[in-house]
């Protein structure tokens, strides 16, 4: 039997041993392609592939970090449309010298699936199975997630108004620490706003919250106005490690500000509301309140983690306070400039 028959077998079977990995197939790894079974809404696809050397470094961060995050960007693309996962295809291209580059093979693939299981496990989605190849090159992992959104309810780049305030869960900068594999994907947020407030566009933030926050506007036909010094700087950026210059793209010589406006892998979302609605949940902080135990929004938590098979811990919802609502701006009318290039794309056109 091939290597790479053993592979798939085994993760088939631990695959097949979580019914919460399979809760929507109705048939799953096994054959040419997977079916799912039928589901309300819209049917939400988003994918999304890393490397080693941009995303990751082999050898330096573990593989259950490099599974994790793989899955986690690609959940955080389906929260920034307000849409539940139903479930992941995973295709990953390994290197013909494993061992000089990853390891051997078979340890680094197990502890790979092992890093992303908890993750699936809690947002119930079901691993409908991918692909194995091997080049010449460094480990590449493509991650391709399929979600469910009610069309009513679904957020999208462009429907941004002028007068619309811009909200923005959690904290932002110095993801590069370590939070950038750690992060938890804003989709119970997503889901709760989406179904209890009015939420007219979003977007999450992978490449920096000026950059992102730009392609929203541009995508809505608006500029926008940034009260840069309303931004909630993370711990992160504010107190870096002594050893901080270690870690490519960390720029000294900026302030913590610039690093919370570009350094990006944040995963936080951007939100433009309505004026009177933004107001109220800045008020309320429903998913602060939800952590300090109030009851309604804890009720109406639980009952969105049921209906979507969501597995959220007493720990987890004290996690929510992380995801404090700040008001950093306003959409206004105008033509917005071109999007600015990203401090460290991986390529130009």
């Amino acid at each position: 039997m091939k290597s790479e028959e053993k592979l798939i077998r085994h993760f088939r079977r631990t695959v097949a041993s979580n019914p919460e990995l399979t809760r929507v197939l109705w048939r799953g790894i096994g054959d040419d392609a997977a079916i799912l079974e039928k589901f309300g809404g819209n049917l939400v696809v988003t994918t999304d592939m890393l490397c080693d050397g941009i995303d990751f470094v082999c050898g330096k961060d573990a593989p259950e970090e490099i599974g994790r995050k793989s899955l986690a960007v690609n959940l955080s693309d389906l929260a920034a449309m307000g849409a539940a996962p139903l479930a992941v295809v995973i295709s990953v291209l390994l290197p013909l010298d494993a061992e000089k580059r990853i390891g051997p093979t078979a340890e680094f693939a197990e502890r790979l699936f092992q890093g992303l299981l908890p993750t699936a496990r809690k947002f119930a989605a079901a691993i409908a199975g991918g692909d194995t190849n091997a080049w010449h090159g460094n480990f590449a992992i493509s991650i391709t997630a399929l979600g469910k959104v009610e069309p009513s309810r679904a957020f999208l780049r462009d429907g941004a108004r002028p007068g619309d305030r811009i909200l923005l869960t959690g904290a932002v900068g110095g993801s590069i620490f370590g939070r950038q594999f750690r992060f938890t994907p804003r989709l119970l947020e997503a889901l709760y706003l989406a179904r209890y407030s009015k939420i007219h566009a979003a977007i999450d933030i992978s490449d920096g919250l000026q950059l992102d926050l730009a392609r929203l506007a541009r995508e809505s036909r608006v500029v926008f106005e940034l009260n840069r010094e309303a931004v909630p700087v993370h711990r992160d950026a504010l107190t870096p490690p002594s050893d901080a210059e270690r870690y490519p793209g960390w720029e000294t010589e900026k302030t913590p500000l610039d690093h919370a406006l570009s350094d990006g892998e944040d995963f936080e979302l951007v939100l433009a509301v309505p004026p009177d609605e933004a107001k109220r949940l800045v008020e309320t902080q429903p998913f602060l309140a939800a952590a300090r135990g109030d009851q309604k929004i804890c009720r109406d938590l639980e009952e969105l983690c049921a209906e979507y098979h969501f597995q959220f811990s007493k720990e987890d919802f004290l996690e929510l306070a992380e995801a404090r609502l700040t008001e950093i701006g306003e959409f206004k009318e105008g033509l917005p400039p071109e999007t600015p290039s990203a401090a460290g794309w991986e390529y130009e056109f």
